[in-house]
């Protein structure tokens, strides 16, 4: 029988970055550069980066942006410079940057308000989130499934600090 981590590497990490990741990438590349204006030069801080794939794909599409990643586990293939940090505390300068990006990040903080609130602080212009909603039970168990098999591969921390709408509300 074959263990669970060979699994995770040998299968489900492949199959998950043939048929979602560079989708997933594409799509919300797509949609967040239009959220950033065009007409000024803006640096941006992803927030959570991964490998910056995100952030290589948003300056792909947009010259007037230069970003920067910030990741808790460093990969060993970048697209960006990234800084590695604790996962609470950015190791950045007040208003350092034009904007944050914190997509599907806050979920995987152990205190999500604390990085929001850091994000905050570094930025001086904007921030765009992207996370999920969790209002029932069937929500949980569905996005803990998938956070399961887009981050378990990478030893990313799953602490499934899902957030229902009322949270939400709550934090803006």
């Amino acid at each position: 029988m074959p263990q669970p981590g060979l699994i995770l590497a040998k299968i489900i990490k492949p199959l998950h970055s043939l048929f979602i990741f560079k989708k997933r990438i594409r799509v919300l590349g797509k949609h967040i550069s239009r959220l950033i204006p065009a007409n000024i030069r803006l640096r941006g801080l992803d927030v959570g980066c991964g490998g910056g794939e995100l952030a290589a794909e948003l300056q792909s599409k947009r010259d007037n942006i230069n970003m920067d990643g910030v990741e808790v586990l460093l990969r060993k293939e970048v697209q960006i410079n990234i800084t590695t940090f604790d996962g609470k505390i950015l190791p950045f300068g007040n208003k350092t940057y034009d904007f944050v990006l914190l997509i599907d990040v806050l979920h995987h903080a152990n205190n999500p308000i604390i990085l929001l609130q850091e994000c905050v602080r570094v930025g001086c212009r904007f921030i765009i989130i992207k996370d999920h909603i969790c209002d029932s039970q069937w929500d949980r168990m569905c996005l803990s499934f998938r956070d399961w098999v887009g981050n378990r591969a990478a030893n990313v921390c799953l602490p499934n600090n899902f957030l229902s709408s009322e949270m939400w509300e709550t934090i803006y």
